[in-house]
């Protein structure tokens, strides 16, 4: 990975979960500089003048359905990595939520901080690869 800082924005409506997740993201082994929004339409307003390297975002933000609201981040992210931290462990919403464009899906009881920087190293990578082979297969058009 380079030396960079990374930068992560966290959207979480709940002020506890907002330090419990903001002091693993401060503890995970590598830096990362660390924007919030409080839900989704905060975040897609953010997005337009912020271009973090990785989306945090709680799934049981939204009011009407969940996964609609991650459809509304995926698609303004872009080609930015997007995490969905969950408080539910329920089996079917996960690969929901990979469906929707997610590059991981977490519970929030069952992460630390090595869990949480493995699945943003992760999914950082992964995006910095389909960027370059997209880019590559383009060019060879």
């Amino acid at each position: 990975m380079n030396c960079k800082q990374m930068s992560i924005l966290l959207v979480e409506p709940d002020d506890y979960d907002l330090s419990v997740t903001a002091a693993l993201i401060e503890n995970c082994p590598q830096p990362f500089t660390l924007l919030t929004a409080r839900n989704h339409e905060e975040a897609v307003q953010k997005l337009g003048y912020f271009r973090p390297d990785l989306i945090l975002t709680e799934l049981s933000l939204s009011e009407g359905s969940e996964l609609q609201a991650l459809e509304m981040i995926v698609e303004a992210a872009g080609n930015i990595p997007v995490i969905v931290l969950s408080s539910w462990a329920l089996s079917y919403l996960d690969l929901d939520a990979i469906q929707c464009g997610a590059e991981d899906f977490l519970t929030k009881g069952d992460i630390d901080e090595e869990t949480l920087g493995r699945s943003i190293k992760f999914a950082i990578e992964r995006t910095k690869r389909f960027v370059r082979t997209s880019v590559r297969g383009v060019a060879a058009s």
